[in-house]
């Protein structure tokens, strides 16, 4: 079967080149290429030209404006087919990375492109950056007297500033405010209208963010009443992140447009532009069946022209800002991994003593013959059951044995055709422990605090049927520092490694055990955590007290050429 492993059916494993990950890529000599318009660059070419002895963040900031152009050209295409003429304005979420380079980047893709804020100290800090004149910057969060005082200042800096009204003390704490130089100010309101995704348990009623359908009459009263009514310019609706089911996008856009056009009836005539939020998913998995920013864009102002069907042309609005983060960000940053040990959990020695032998060949005769995973299952209990932990030796000849009949178990399963039970089963579990020179903690926090998927690929030596499969440890003296989730792709027939692991399934799945070409070329070698760029750098942990992993800038050239650079600290 040697002659179906190719780079194409690899690419498949992985995910190479698929949905997100479409930036990789696998070149003829088996290694793992990052590709660009203008040149293919081998990422093994990148580790030796940093020159960096150990692991590190590989910034790419040609990603970020390549996927915030593509963002905003979506939303206009989307906006132009349904006849409406709008602005599109993107405002990056900084929470989602504050790395200067990146915000740099995205901000000198479009000289009309924002940020969006949650705080006093993330304003502060976007206030810090130079030559921002007239951009927009969204205000989020709950509005104490330091960050209204920071907004004002940046009004008087010739910033654009819409700060949002998400609740009844944010409205008095605006109000009362003795401005001077007055910003704009948004509805934000609760989206009553859920659209699933991996957060949509954080939008409706019970959500943390927005006005309830009470308060936001409230709240336009005030308004009108009051000196504010002709900076009430924006109303805004977030339908949570990871979206996935564009037909509840329409349901959102036509709920948000109606409303924008009541509270206009009810006195806020200033109202003209509409915040719709991020939500774009980004395809950890490499599925490659992941909503597109075309057809969630499409998908969403399908509903917003449903829900402007009264409107006059005065009415309609004239821009919509999109807070698009990790969709942006998430490809731009990969943890490049060395690997500085690997490790066995069955002894590769083969049976020390004759009565050992007999009884594994008997064994595995007995597992050929299986027809059955619990009866699989059934025989090696029995040996995991025997007595024989008494002594250092009878361990070592248990070990022995189960690391031989794992193997059977899983060629007589390969014979059967069954589908794959749980990767926890004994016998699927990975036969290796390889271990990572960088901390779960503050490179991938988000695989523990939100049971996040990330990609595991080796660079080099993709070339023929994977070896084995391997848990991915890192330095830290804690049980949940490592990673070994895997997304086995959908495929007519089972795929499997050497020692007869599946690597793909007929409906996609999350298991245990990340394939490996080669295991004896695997150490000092290295993998990539791919699509770490969005909150990784913001959300960490100092677990074991490990330092951050440098960085090392990859620039691209119009011509093809290329440069890295080395940040010591990040």
């Amino acid at each position: 079967m040697a002659e179906e492993w190719n780079t194409n059916l690899l690419a498949l494993v992985y995910g190479i080149g698929r949905g997100d990950l479409e930036f990789l890529g696998i070149n003829d000599a088996g290694q793992l290429t990052i590709q660009f318009e203008s040149a293919e660059i081998p990422i093994v070419r990148v580790i030796e030209k940093a020159g960096l002895s150990g692991s590190f963040n590989l910034r790419i900031p040609y990603l970020v404006a390549a996927r915030a152009r593509r963002v905003e050209e979506a939303f206009r295409a989307a906006i132009g087919k349904v006849g409406l003429a709008a602005a599109v304005l993107l405002a990056y979420p900084v929470k989602v990375s504050a790395y200067r380079l990146f915000l740099r980047t995205f901000l000198h893709a479009r000289s009309n492109y924002g940020l969006q804020v949650g705080s006093s100290n993330e304003l502060k800090f976007v206030l810090s950056l130079d030559g921002l004149d007239n951009r927009l910057i969204v205000c989020d969060g709950v509005k104490t007297q330091s960050y209204l005082h920071l907004a004002e200042r940046a009004v008087r800096k010739r910033y654009r500033v819409v700060i949002t009204i998400g609740s009844v003390a944010d409205l008095t704490a605006i109000v009362d405010y003795p401005w001077t130089t007055r910003p704009e100010i948004a509805l934000r309101l609760k989206a009553y209208s859920t659209v699933p995704g991996h957060w949509s348990h954080a939008t409706g009623r019970h959500s943390k963010f927005g006005l309830a359908a009470d308060e936001v009459k409230q709240v336009a009263q005030t308004l009108t009443d009051g000196s504010l009514t002709d900076t009430a310019t924006t109303v805004m609706m977030h339908p949570g992140s990871q979206v996935q089911e564009t037909s509840a996008l329409a349901q959102f856009g036509e709920q948000i447009a109606r409303v924008y056009l009541e509270l206009r009836e009810q006195g806020l005539d200033s109202l003209q532009v509409i915040d719709i939020g991020g939500g774009i998913p980004v395809d950890y998995t490499g599925t490659g069946a992941t909503t597109t920013p075309e057809a969630y864009a499409e998908n969403l102002m399908r509903g917003v022209t449903e829900g402007l069907q009264e409107a006059s042309t005065e009415e309609l609005p004239r821009g919509f800002i999109v807070e698009s983060g990790r969709y942006i960000m998430a490809p731009s940053s990969m943890v490049v991994v060395k690997i500085i040990d690997v490790r066995s959990v069955y002894p590769s020695t083969p049976p020390t003593t004759p009565n050992a032998e007999r009884t594994v060949k008997s064994l595995v005769a007995r597992l050929r013959s299986a027809n059955s995973v619990e009866e699989i299952e059934g025989i090696l209990s029995s040996v995991e059951g025997e007595d024989h932990g008494k002594t250092l030796e009878s361990m070592v000849q248990r070990e022995v044995m189960l690391g031989m009949l794992v193997v059977a178990a899983r060629q007589r399963l390969a014979e059967l055709g069954i589908d794959p039970p749980p990767s926890n089963t004994e016998f699927l579990k990975p036969r290796y422990l390889v271990t990572g020179e960088f901390s779960v903690f503050n490179s991938i926090i988000d695989h523990l605090i939100v049971d996040q998927y990330f990609p595991v690929i080796p660079v080099t030596r993709l070339r023929g049927r994977p070896r084995s499969t391997v848990r991915l440890v890192d330095m830290t003296c804690d049980s949940d520092g490592e990673i070994s989730k895997f997304c086995l792709k959908n495929l007519d027939r089972v795929l499997l490694t050497e020692d007869f692991i599946p690597l793909t399934t007929r409906a996609p799945c999350i298991r245990e055990g990340i394939p490996i070409p080669e295991i004896k070329s695997l150490q000092n070698s290295h993998v990539v955590i791919a699509l770490t760029g969005a909150y990784q750098d913001t959300v960490i942990s100092g677990q074991g007290m490990f330092a951050r992993l440098p960085s090392v800038v990859l620039d691209v050239m119009d011509d093809g050429s290329w440069s890295v650079d080395v940040e010591r600290s990040s």
